[in-house]
């Protein structure tokens, strides 16, 4: 599934909303309301970040991965 929002990429790689939702002991409706916005309320981000690593396989989340790329913060280049 291809998609700008976010959001739904995320739910995507959980499986669904209802599985997301169930991972982090909230219900589905919120889920589909985040997605709906197409964002996560910042005090959610890190819930949502920790139940993806107990996951089995593990899935592996970043805080940028929460926001459309034009938003998300750049790595900076090390200078040698």
């Amino acid at each position: 599934m291809e998609t700008d929002n976010p959001i739904e990429r995320i739910v995507v790689q959980f499986g669904d909303a209802q599985a997301l939702a169930h991972q982090i002991g909230r219900g589905k409706s919120t889920v589909f309301e985040w997605v709906a916005k197409g964002r996560v309320p910042v005090q959610n981000i890190g819930n949502v970040i920790m139940a993806g690593r107990r996951m089995n396989p593990p899935i592996i989340l970043e805080p940028n991965d929460f926001f459309p790329p034009r938003y998300r913060k750049q790595k900076r280049k090390q200078t040698p």
